[in-house]
């Protein structure tokens, strides 16, 4: 009886090969999308922690000042024209101040913020809604405060602050 001899093929065909190219470089492209969309969101992160940061500063260095300019009380919205912001003297000279980078109110740039933009801008706004923009002229004893965080001309964050003038005789100066 003759022997059979039976050989069996090692290796591949090309069309696995091709298949398992196709699967390899699909899987590649996935992987460097979620690790760029993974890098994206890290530096989203920071920036909306680095925005926080320069709304509250600024906030709080608006706040110490007068609600009215104190030499001119009856002048509106006015910006004062004489950087750095430490010559500011109340908050209608902040109204479309902005900086890139951002500055501290000496004028100095804070390299920490490097590629983020600060801007402010101060709007009479009615009583009643804020988000009616009563004009320069106009003023019902409430500014909305607009502090917008940019990154280019993406827009990381804004945040809005309402201040409202306060009579005198209606604080009370009393300790208790």
């Amino acid at each position: 009886m003759p022997k059979l001899i039976c050989h069996s093929a090692h290796g591949f065909s090309y069309v696995e090969v091709l298949f398992a190219a196709v699967l390899l470089a699909v899987l590649f492209t996935a992987g460097m999308t979620l690790y760029g969309n993974l890098g994206r969101a890290g530096q989203d992160t920071i920036d909306q922690d680095l925005a926080a940061e320069l709304a509250l500063e600024m906030i709080k260095e608006i706040k110490v000042h007068p609600y009215v300019d104190p030499q001119f009380p009856d002048d509106g919205i006015g910006r004062l024209e004489s950087p750095p912001r430490k010559n500011f003297d109340d908050v209608d000279d902040y109204d479309e101040w902005t900086a890139t980078p951002p500055q501290n109110p000496e004028g100095e740039e804070l390299s920490r913020y490097t590629g983020l933009t600060r801007t402010v801008t101060v709007e009479h706004v009615s009583p009643a809604n804020f988000e009616q923009v009563l004009g320069d002229d106009n003023d019902q004893g409430v500014k909305r405060v607009t502090i917008t965080i940019k990154r280019g001309e993406r827009e990381i964050a804004r945040q809005i602050y309402i201040l409202v003038d306060v009579p005198d005789d209606m604080i009370d100066d009393t300790e208790t």
